[in-house]
């Protein structure tokens, strides 16, 4: 019976009525912890009452039970003849000392409304940091009595807390999946830490000019510390892509700090025209997040002063991030190269594209074997189109599969690239330029 094992625990050790319902939380679901613990404690309390009344005396075993701090127990102990000029001390439960009284309650509740008015946010969660001792009593508790249906402590507090928090944050919204704030109680301390999940900005952008790399190039001897082959800046490069886009969507959002996600890179000596290369802004911390992208496209074009041109396209989410990351090999990609023969050829559009449509095999670049894995790929090209100049000059554009070196395609790097042009016109082929046309694109957006 529920009432003789509740009996039992209570006759040795104090539990508010929050410690004792959990115990059975699993139990005739559809009422509170608390409500389970009172109607125990009222049926308890009643069998005192009754057995008082008959015998006059109160057992051993029910005792204890006349010190727990319940109004009802209280109202009890007054009728009770040994109680009646006996001073009490009421013990404090043995599990939360007390974490769960009203009082507690709600002090907890308004320091997190009051810490969120820094925030900019519409859907929230609570969650705590449970001491390890108080784990440990309830465990005790659990094992000692053989206790098989109760929840966590962890479970009930973060229910009921954020019940309370959501009664006092107007309009918000209690979102268990992916809040935009999780607000984490230190039990311990009542300290209350902040995480602002991160806020994301779908866009894309256009490098107009030559030499600028996606991300910060730090100095490959100094390492940002700054020597005479870098002139002392620590970066092999004054600017990036990444500087113009995220300083000024930081300083807007309010966050600590910013990260730029693209659909692959393109070499710092290319261009990136058509529609743009798709990126993700990834803001951690945001205390904004209604942010007025269009005068931010205003200021980062202005800033960049046409050498990159940005489209922001609006908020995202991790499923797009996460989408653009497992995609971007597989976007199909336009390039357009100025080549250059060591020698005059003849250039014979229908020979190069009946030798290079098709499965290309290539060995990871030499260029990029210091950081990408040594491994055998095979891509595909879709269509091939050719521009003579002259005979040892002329422009080509290829469409191919994500994911295909298409300068090695050009000079074969040494036969790692089969085929190449450089094969089939059996003269060694030179890349002048590279321009990427086009990043076929198309993301996940919710």
């Amino acid at each position: 019976m529920i009432i003789d094992i509740a009996k039992k625990i209570l006759s040795e050790y104090s539990l508010c009525p929050n410690c004792l319902g959990r115990q059975f939380a699993v139990l005739l679901t559809g009422t509170s912890n608390r409500q389970r613990g009172e109607s125990i404690l009222l049926t308890l309390g009643m069998d005192i009452h009754k057995n008082y009344l008959l015998t006059n005396s109160v057992d051993d075993q029910a005792f204890p039970l006349l010190k727990i701090n319940f109004p009802p127990i209280q109202s009890l102990r007054k009728k009770i003849q040994e109680f009646k000029s006996l001073e009490v001390v009421f013990e404090s439960c043995f599990i939360c000392k007390g974490l769960f009284s009203d009082e507690k309650l709600d002090s907890l509740a308004k320091s997190i409304v009051a810490h969120s008015t820094r925030y900019e946010f519409n859907t929230f969660l609570v969650g705590c940091f449970i001491p390890p001792i108080i784990a440990e009593r309830e465990e005790f508790i659990r094992s000692k009595f053989s206790l098989q249906h109760g929840e966590t402590l962890k479970s009930e507090f973060n229910r009921e807390i954020g019940k309370l928090t959501l009664g006092k944050l107007t309009g918000k919204e209690v979102e268990f999946n992916n809040p935009e704030i999780l607000f984490i109680v230190d039990i311990e301390s009542d300290f209350i830490k902040i995480n602002s999940n991160p806020l994301f900005i779908e866009g894309s952008y256009r490098k107009l000019v030559r030499g600028i790399p996606q991300a910060i190039w730090l100095c490959n001897k100094c390492q940002n510390k700054g020597c005479d082959a870098c002139n002392q800046t620590g970066r092999n490069y004054p600017d990036s892509v990444e500087e113009y886009i995220t300083p000024y969507i930081l300083q807007s959002a309010k966050g600590l700090e910013a990260k730029i996600h693209c659909s692959g890179r393109e070499d710092v000596d290319a261009l990136m025209l058509g529609h743009g290369r798709p990126f993700v802004v990834e803001i951690s911390q945001p205390k904004i997040r209604t942010l007025d992208l269009v005068k931010l496209e205003e200021l980062i074009n202005a800033s960049a002063d046409r050498r990159v041109d940005v489209t922001l396209k609006g908020i995202s989410n991790r499923k797009t991030l996460r989408s653009l990351k497992g995609e971007s090999t597989k976007m199909a990609k336009r390039y357009r190269m100025m080549i250059n023969t060591s020698q005059a050829v003849t250039w014979d559009l229908e020979v190069i594209k009946k030798s290079l449509i098709g499965k290309i095999k290539q060995q990871t670049p030499q260029r990029v074997i210091h950081r990408r894995a040594d491994l055998l790929r095979e891509r595909e090209v879709y269509d091939v189109s050719l521009f003579v100049i002259s005979s040892t000059l002329a422009e080509i554009e290829i469409h191919c599969e994500g994911g295909l070196y298409v300068k090695e395609l050009m000079h074969g790097d040494n036969n790692r690239t089969i085929p190449s042009l450089a094969d089939i016109l059996q003269v060694p082929v030179k890349v002048v330029y590279l321009d990427v046309l086009e990043v076929e694109h198309e993301l996940i957006s919710v």
